[in-house]
């Protein structure tokens, strides 16, 4: 017998259709009020065994599933059962769970390791956002009345199942098979969120309590549908975290129970191995000693995925295996006692948010209370990797893979004079971005701080967890397509404009989105805006409203004096006022813009020459001039350089290190360089120099050197020559345009070492190596003047900050 739907009215005969090969089974006929589906499947179920006694009578083996939609919504059961169950419920959620784990533990179906999961709340389900669930002894009586009946309903379909299921035992005992006949008993998934934590009747999620003659009548044929809801969901899940939908145990964790007389010799025991669903071909395959089909009806059939589970009827041996889960963005990876997991949502107080990497030691830990993320990330970084190879090959979506960035211990900048706001966003996850001030520094902290450093102007209509830090980084457009985000300050001052300008850099770490509409899938930031467009954001959909950088394809036209963004098709934009210069490819969708805006003031009509830079390379904006790679625009308003952010993608982005400095740029790219390098900390500064081989982050930065590696000779002269007309000549390696990145390269000649004499040499050739894309190779030639006379020369090349 089947429906045309799992979530069928299980009192409609007309909801279902019986299906028997050969018309073996005669479908019976149901009078008005007769059908009940758990009913019906016990009553087929009986026809199947009989069939299968009388008729096949070569003691071939028959297999029987009864797929019951108990305890599946819709919610409904016989009235003179679900009466019994009335005062059971009654005295609420609290004291029930409290009294199933209790009883658990001392059955010895939970161990002291189980500790009592707390009241996460119940997670979202359409437009519903994420709720706590209340204390029982808080809700109105006729509320309880309401959630009580609902509870003994559900209860009373999980008796009506398991009254079927004993008319087949029994059957099958009458017919002295029963020993000799192996049943598995399991359900698919945890407990029933939907519907929020109160239920749903008649599509309404958390409806107005029913009373009087609907509430007695509840679940019964012709009455509202209902589902049960998050609170009594929780009880269900008993002691887990979370429910149906969510990889977290409370969502996958079923009991499945056994029964094989002639094929067990354990009895009576409990065994917490990890099995699945898949496990259950494997072990009917094992137990029949059938071979396992390659092919059907000339399609190829895909191989086993599971384990046999025969294995444990006997013994207790560990049997050594990993599983992967994915249901709608939600991961787990489970190898022996260690699971990773993420879920979809932020929770209800902000305490965990989306896609938080998480990471149990379930032997210790069942309940998923302590993330030990943080503690092991050689092992996270590892059961990420096989998740992602696992999803790839079973075919999940690519825009559902972890992030490997995720993974990384944070690399945060070092400290710089010229620091006015950086933040690395290394604090805990919270949907409160600036709830603390901790990875923030620079000049203007304070006044820039904890809940004074971002406007969080756009989120979405109802999802104030579209901007968050998680895992040390933070997230825009999260769930919501669009974000954006304004600094809670206004970059002017006459110290900015002192040292000719300011810069901002952020790192790009993903754009996980579909690939609809891709080139208005970006991460970007845009300056100049005042406090109050800092403050707004807006819909990129929308015509009205705020927007920072401008739409393309329609009259949104944005408000950034400039702004400057990499999109998901590896592209690099720059906007004035919302209309598009130039579109210049990296060939990457991730990586670490900084831009620089060189200015003399902050008055109206002011120019600003503006460089942009990726991985610390400067970019092309302006392709239409082939004697400038800058671009330049004029302040709209005097002493208004409010800064955002703004981001677009179906999913999330994902972004780090946020540095707004004062120029020039060669105070921050060694920096950035020797981040990119794998230095973090006092270890990226300029000065400093980790691989120890005497050439310091700057010059490694300036020459083109490894600051993870010894290099000593990195920034020593590649050669020398004097030519056949006596002209002295030398060779080396710097940054191309190394005045755009407010880099001088100085030269000194000596005969003794006790004194320098500066020179200005004549390039005489150049050329690039592939292998150092931004840097060339320099030949220059000394004057004579330098040399003529003298019979030995020291020559030492300079790279200096310039003025």
């Amino acid at each position: 017998m089947s429906g045309t739907d799992h979530s069928e009215d299980t009192w409609s005969t007309n909801a279902y259709t019986l299906a028997a090969s050969n018309g073996e089974i005669t479908n019976r006929i149901y009078g008005p009020g007769q059908f009940y589906q758990p009913d019906a499947i016990g009553d087929y179920s009986l026809d199947f065994v009989n069939n299968a006694l009388q008729v096949h009578t070569n003691d071939k083996p028959f297999l029987l599933y009864m797929a019951f939609g108990s305890a599946h919504f819709p919610i409904q059961a016989p009235q003179d059962w679900v009466n019994t169950n009335v005062p059971v419920y009654s005295v609420g959620w609290d004291a029930v769970r409290n009294a199933r784990f209790t009883n658990m533990l001392a059955q010895g179906v939970l161990d002291g390791r189980n500790l009592l999961s707390p009241n996460e709340g119940t997670a979202p389900w359409g437009s519903i956002p994420t709720e706590a669930i209340p204390d029982w002894n808080t809700l109105a009586a006729d509320r309880q009345a309401d959630l009580t009946r609902r509870m003994a309903i559900y209860a009373a379909m999980v008796q009506k199942m398991d009254q079927n299921i004993g008319r087949v035992v029994e059957r099958l005992r009458a017919a002295g098979q029963l020993d000799n006949t192996l049943i598995i008993a399991l359900s698919d998934n945890g407990g029933n969120f939907e519907g929020s934590v109160f239920g749903e009747t008649g599509g309404v999620p958390n409806p107005t309590p029913l009373t009087g003659s609907s509430l007695a009548n509840m679940g019964l044929n012709g009455q509202p549908i209902i589902y049960l809801g998050g609170g009594w969901a929780h009880v269900n899940n008993t002691p887990f975290r979370l429910f149906k939908h969510f990889d977290h145990e409370g969502g996958i964790r079923t009991p499945m129970i056994v029964h094989w007389p002639e094929g067990l010799s354990r009895t009576n025991q409990w065994e917490d191995q990890p099995g699945h669903l898949i496990d259950i071909m494997s072990t009917i395959v094992d137990v029949t000693g059938v071979s396992y089909p390659t092919q059907f009806n000339s399609h190829v059939v895909l191989p086993l995925e599971g384990k046999s589970l025969k294995p444990l009827f006997n013994s207790t041996n560990e049997i050594s295996r990993t599983l992967g889960f994915e249901h709608e963005g939600n991961r787990a990876w489970i190898s022996g006692s260690w699971k990773f997991v993420t879920k979809n949502f932020a929770s209800f107080d902000g305490s965990t948010p989306t896609d938080e990497l998480e990471l149990y030691d379930l032997s210790k830990d069942p309940t998923e209370l302590t993330n030990v993320a943080s503690a092991e990330p050689v092992l996270l970084g590892q059961m990420v990797t096989n998740w992602n190879t696992w999803a790839a090959r079973v075919g999940v979506p690519s825009s559902r893979f972890v992030n490997p960035s995720q993974l990384f211990v944070p690399v945060v900048p070092a400290t710089n004079a010229n620091d006015l706001f950086v933040d690395t966003f290394n604090r805990p996850d919270t949907t409160n971005i600036d709830a603390s001030a901790s990875g923030m520094w620079g000049t203007r902290v304070p006044p820039i701080g904890a809940n004074a450093a971002y406007y969080e102007g756009f989120e979405g209509s109802g999802l104030p967890t579209s901007i968050q830090i998680l895992n040390n980084t933070l997230q825009m457009a999260v769930g919501v397509g669009m974000s954006e985000n304004g600094i809670i300050h206004n970059f002017v001052g006459q110290d900015i404009i002192d040292a000719g300008g300011f810069s901002v850099e952020l790192t790009v770490q993903e754009i996980n989105t579909d690939s609809s509409d891709s080139a208005n899938r970006y991460v970007g930031f845009g300056v100049g805006m005042s406090q109050a467009e800092a403050a707004a954001g807006g819909d990129v959909g929308a015509l009205t409203g705020i927007i920072f950088r401008g739409e393309q394809g329609n009259s949104n036209l944005g408000v950034s004096d400039f702004f400057i963004e990499l999109d998901l098709n590896g592209n690099i934009k720059v906007w004035n006022n919302g209309t598009l210069l130039d579109t210049v490819s990296v060939g990457q969708a991730y990586g670490t813009l900084t831009a620089s805006f060189a200015c003399t003031g902050f008055t109206t009509n002011d120019s600003v020459t503006v460089n942009v830079f990726f991985n610390g390379l400067q970019v092309d904006i302006n392709t239409a001039d082939t004697n400038s790679m800058s671009r330049t625009f004029k302040w709209d308003r005097n002493n208004s350089d409010y800064i955002g952010l703004s981001a677009r993608a179906s999913n999330y982005t994902q972004m780090d290190n946020l540095a707004i400095r004062k120029l020039p740029l060669s105070t921050g790219l060694p920096i950035n360089y020797a981040m990119q390098h794998g230095q973090s900390g006092t270890n990226a500064a300029p000065n400093a120099d980790p691989d120890g081989d005497g050439v310091t982050n700057f010059a490694e930065w300036a020459f083109g050197g490894d600051p993870a590696a010894a290099d000593p000779f990195i920034a020593s002269l590649k050669g020398v020559q004097v030519t056949a007309t006596h002209d002295f000549q030398f060779t080396f390696q710097r940054l191309i345009n190394a005045a755009n990145y407010g880099l001088r390269y100085r030269y000194f000649a000596s005969q003794d070492f006790s004194s320098w004499t500066e020179i200005t040499p004549t390039q005489v050739g150049v050329s690039t190596n592939e292998d150092y894309p931004g840097y060339e190779v320099v030949t220059l030639q000394l004057p004579s003047s330098a040399f003529v006379g003298i019979n030995k020369l020291f020559l030492r090349v300079l790279a200096e900050v310039a003025n």
